[in-house]
């Protein structure tokens, strides 16, 4: 272990009491012994700083921090500017890892020189059921048909579950106001800083889809969200050396639309934003790589709500309603 670099497990901590056992007995299970886990309390209102503290005096590796409510990404931003790790691995919380997903990414990383290493996911619900969802499928193995296949949700976007050399994130910007996208703006980001980033299919991450996560709550917070992660999108594409490449556009008009219709479906206010959905109608409504390749009811959606934003919303709208109801 003595020749093994430090690894940090950084873990973002809000209100996640009722999960945080199984968590945190996730990393202390970890064949690959040399890692420090650093747990950044949020400002949790419940039990969850007393349970981070029973292990702390359990297990030397743990390091608690306790700060006020700041949010997902400059929690785990404080952690990584904690950590003394040569590498970084993100957890959530309410989610655990097999114990052997810190050796298997490791041994991954050392026989390929990889800055960074994306396991796969198995995902899990209150019902029993579970799928292990492939992570990578790109369109082309091209330096432009990878950064198109991100955009596109051909490769995966998460950074949990993600083993990451740490000198790598120095240069990464943690946008503070994004909910929604988050994950992949870093990913985005991690692709201009090196090229030595690998997929592997093992199971490294088990995500539980917890219904009382803030993702499943669309606050106007997260409806916000879905519009600043579009727009810092557009302006971040535009500027890289292959932004204007074609099929990067194409990508770039594939995501922004279907960013546009997740925010009428939850509820977002057209007023609010008239001009940015302007902009969106008229630069990116007639791609047609997005036209063929979005869900044909999205795209059909989109073109009636540039005609009447009313007719659009109540439509939009109506499809969220219906699947509330079938949900229940």
């Amino acid at each position: 272990m003595e020749n093994l670099p430090l690894i940090s497990i950084i873990i973002p901590v809000y209100n996640t009491g009722k999960f945080l056992n199984r968590c945190l007995d996730s990393c202390i299970s970890q064949k690959y012994e040399n890692i420090e886990i650093i747990a950044v309390n949020d400002g949790s209102t419940d039990n969850s700083l007393d349970i981070l503290s029973n292990y702390a005096k359990m297990d030397k590796r743990f390091h608690v921090i306790d700060k006020e409510n700041e949010g997902l990404i400059l929690t785990r931003k404080r952690g990584v500017v904690e950590s003394n790790g040569e590498y970084i691995f993100f957890l959530d919380s309410d989610d655990c890892i097999p114990d052997n997903s810190i050796d298997i990414l490791y041994s991954f990383s050392c026989k390929n020189n990889a800055d960074v290493v994306v396991g796969g996911m198995c995902y899990f619900w209150d019902n029993g059921k579970r799928i292990i969802k492939n992570n990578y499928n790109p369109i082309g193995n091209s330096e432009i048909e990878l950064y198109a296949s991100l955009m596109l949700g051909k490769i995966g976007g998460n950074i949990a579950g993600t083993l990451i050399r740490k000198e790598i994130l120095t240069g990464i910007d943690f946008l503070s106001m994004l909910i929604i996208g988050e994950d992949l703006s870093v990913q985005m980001q991690l692709r201009e800083h090196t090229r030595n980033i690998y997929y592997i299919p093992n199971v490294i991450y088990l995500y539980y889809q917890n219904t009382s996560s803030i993702m499943h709550k669309q606050s106007d917070k997260i409806l916000r969200s879905h519009i600043g992660f579009c727009k810092w999108q557009i302006k971040y594409v535009n500027s890289l050396f292959i932004g204007k490449e074609p099929l990067i556009q194409d990508a770039l008009a594939y995501s922004v639309l279907n960013g546009l219709f997740a925010f009428i479906f939850n509820g977002g206010c057209q007023k609010e934003y008239s001009d940015y959905i302007e902009m969106v109608n008229s630069t990116y409504l007639n791609n047609k790589f997005a036209a063929n390749n979005l869900p044909a009811y999205i795209y059909i959606l989109l073109r009636l709500n540039k005609i009447s934003s009313f007719c659009g919303t109540f439509l939009i709208r109506s499809m969220h309603h219906l699947r509330v109801i079938i949900k229940r």
